[in-house]
């Protein structure tokens, strides 16, 4: 494996994988108009 691929093999890099293709089949997702809207909606979860 080439060395600069590696973090795709972390076991954390997979769980975190393993999460978001669960969340996406899930149909759990949100899309966003702009990288502004991104941020409002993280500000939001962090203050949940």
């Amino acid at each position: 494996m080439p060395g600069d691929q590696s973090r795709f093999w972390d076991p954390v890099w997979l769980r975190g994988e393993r999460e978001a293709s669960e969340q996406i089949a899930a149909a759990r997702t949100e899309e966003f108009e702009d990288a502004e809207s991104v941020f409002d909606a993280l500000d939001r979860e962090e203050g949940s």
